[in-house]
């Protein structure tokens, strides 16, 4: 069964925390590990990283349980070591071409397919869809992306970080696209188990 929480700015608040720790409770949480994916380009992700390993050692996760991996270097883990996949924001074209440089999407996918959990946030939660065209608003395709396929575990894209002004820019996204669309604001997530999906956090979902 396919497990994932997809967020838009991770675990920022009280009902997102708990939907992560009963999706991770299959085992003790001083005994999960958690292998961090980052893109570490400025100075931003790097506080923005330090924040998310923060939160996860504040819900009793261990630091020596933890890794983190920079897009930038060579993959040598073996992702089945792991018990949680935790995908962090960044550019998400330059997200999708360096993990197809490293050969990672099909162990993300067997990952996955295999009951494992799936943890993204902003940029890690839009590779979870068929496909990342909607990242271009806001994301710079300067790697000149062409196939933009993503990991497909949902049948929908995500528009995160929303507010009530960027409705228009979704709105018009997903006529262009003609996919089904839903929007994150930073309050909320989606809770995939299987086929369910739910809207978890603060507040009602955007109609798109």
């Amino acid at each position: 069964m396919r497990k994932l929480l997809l967020t838009s700015a991770g675990l920022s608040n009280e009902e997102i925390k708990q939907e992560f720790l009963d999706l991770v409770m299959v085992k003790p949480i001083d005994s999960l590990k958690v292998i961090m994916i980052s893109e570490q380009k400025n100075e931003q992700d790097k506080i923005f990283l330090d924040q998310a390993i923060e939160n996860l050692k504040d819900l009793k996760i261990k630091q020596e349980n933890i890794s983190v991996f920079k897009l930038d270097d060579k993959f040598e883990y073996n992702l089945q070591d792991f018990d949680l996949l935790y995908m962090c924001g960044g550019n998400t074209y330059h997200y999708l071409d360096r993990i197809r440089q490293l050969d990672l999407v099909d162990k993300i996918k067997n990952f996955v397919e295999s009951g494992k959990i799936y943890f993204g946030v902003s940029a890690g939660s839009i590779l979870a869809t068929p496909q990342i065209d909607n990242a271009s608003p806001w994301d710079e395709n300067d790697v000149k992306m062409k196939d933009l396929t993503g990991f497909n575990f949902v049948d929908f894209l995500i528009a995160v970080h929303i507010n009530h002004k960027d409705m228009e820019i979704v709105r018009k996204l997903q006529q262009e696209l003609k996919m089904p669309f839903r929007a994150l604001t930073d309050d909320q997530a989606f809770l995939v188990k299987g086929d369910k999906i739910k809207l978890v956090g603060k507040g009602e979902e955007y109609k798109v």
